[in-house]
């Protein structure tokens, strides 16, 4: 995705979500994971450790740096050039964002942001166990997105893969601390995240 994709990205993506009517509902069920994701990393990292919620759409969580293509987020950027220092943060969260961009452009960049010992949670982002699965949810949502009048957005859509995804992380020295790919009946009676995977950078 170059700079101009990621800005025709952000408007279809702004337009799809205005249109979705349960998008409110959704994004405050998120907004408290976050929120408690924040506070589990907090208690290991530190009071005062440096959090980034990467790709935080309309969430704000305090005293957690939004960075986001969209506003209102305090930094707005690509989550594949992220506005930080190498090893200037300790947390970072990425709630439904990360399967926008390919993993090997995302989790690197997270990785180079992070500090040994800093923790990455994922919230929400779709996780399937297989390629073919995979490939299937990719299908799925280019129909979805056709239909919503935003086809182009098909191209933006990576499910994880969790054989890829644990890959990845360790190629770019993550230990994985956790990856739950929630049920449909912890959807339904809306239990937590539907996906979440912690990982902790080694030192």
């Amino acid at each position: 995705m170059t700079p101009s994709d990621a800005e025709r990205f952000a408007v279809a993506y702004a337009a799809i979500r205005q249109g979705e009517q349960w998008a409110e509902r959704d994004r405050a069920r998120r907004a408290t994971a976050v929120a408690r994701t924040v506070d589990s990393m907090r208690a290991e990292l530190g009071a005062n450790a440096t959090i980034a919620s990467v790709g935080a759409g309309a969430m704000r969580v305090p005293g957690v740096i939004a960075v986001d293509l969209l506003a209102p987020a305090n930094v707005r950027a690509d989550m594949r050039a992220l506005p930080f220092a190498d090893g200037a943060i300790d947390g970072a969260v990425y709630a439904a964002s990360l399967h926008y961009a390919e993993l090997g452009e995302s989790v690197p960049e997270a990785a180079r942001v992070l500090r040994g010992g800093g923790l990455l949670a994922v919230i929400d982002s779709p996780i399937y166990f297989g390629q073919p699965d995979a490939t299937a949810a990719a299908a799925r949502s280019a129909a979805y997105y056709a239909r919503a009048g935003h086809p182009e957005l098909a191209a933006f859509y990576h499910p994880l893969e969790a054989g890829a995804l644990r890959a990845t992380l360790a190629q770019n020295r993550f230990e994985m601390v956790e990856l739950t790919a929630g049920s449909r009946w912890r959807r339904l009676l809306r239990r937590g995240p539907r996906s979440f995977v912690l990982a902790r950078k080694l030192r």
